[in-house]
């Protein structure tokens, strides 16, 4: 487990981020929307240590647009 995976489980970040992820789009804030995104897609290891939750399963099931975001976030940041 990288520093990264050991950081977000030990302060809970990954659950914190997606929470707020979730909420944001529900609540039509598009700043802290896009703020979360850009976080959790800035690194291979942030971004795998969030899919990796179960906050990631709630995402997928209460805020699928969401999803498009990140693999476009995702994808901007590999290229």
């Amino acid at each position: 487990m990288d520093a990264t995976n050991q950081y977000f489980r030990r302060y809970g970040l990954d659950r914190l981020k997606l929470t707020t992820l979730a909420l944001a789009e529900q609540h039509k804030c598009s700043l802290l929307k896009a703020k979360c995104v850009d976080f959790i897609a800035r690194s291979p290891e942030t971004l795998d240590a969030v899919l990796a939750t179960e906050g990631y399963n709630h995402l997928v099931a209460s805020c699928p647009l969401v999803l498009t975001k990140l693999q476009r976030a995702a994808h901007g940041r590999r290229n």
